[in-house]
């Protein structure tokens, strides 16, 4: 209870939060990671997408939503580019997605 003290909705979130049991929660401390060099291997052939590419933290609900515009984006890459292509697909979908990457 000492965590929420000050928050304006204390009395009502303590109505609630007295019923957990002190052995059932658990803290996750929020960690802030730098941006990765770059989502793409190095044999070019895999590429991380949603908030494994995406350094949201958890709270802001952002990596299911970056994973489905990740994905979108991938698609059409490989698909413009075929099968023997991939490494080329995966650099264009990286550049379109992240902005500070140099353009293919």
């Amino acid at each position: 209870m000492e965590m929420i003290k000050d928050w304006p909705i204390q009395p009502d979130l303590a109505a609630v939060v007295k019923y957990i049991p002190e052995d059932r929660v658990i803290h996750h401390s929020l960690a802030l990671r730098d941006p990765l060099k770059t989502w793409i291997s190095a044999g070019g052939r895999t590429i991380v997408t949603g908030d494994a590419a995406h350094s949201y933290l958890p709270i802001l609900g952002q990596g299911g939503s970056q994973a489905i515009e990740d994905a979108a984006v991938l698609a059409i890459t490989l698909e413009l580019s075929r099968e023997s292509r991939v490494p080329l697909a995966l650099k264009v979908a990286e550049a379109i997605r992240y902005r500070s990457r140099p353009t293919v």
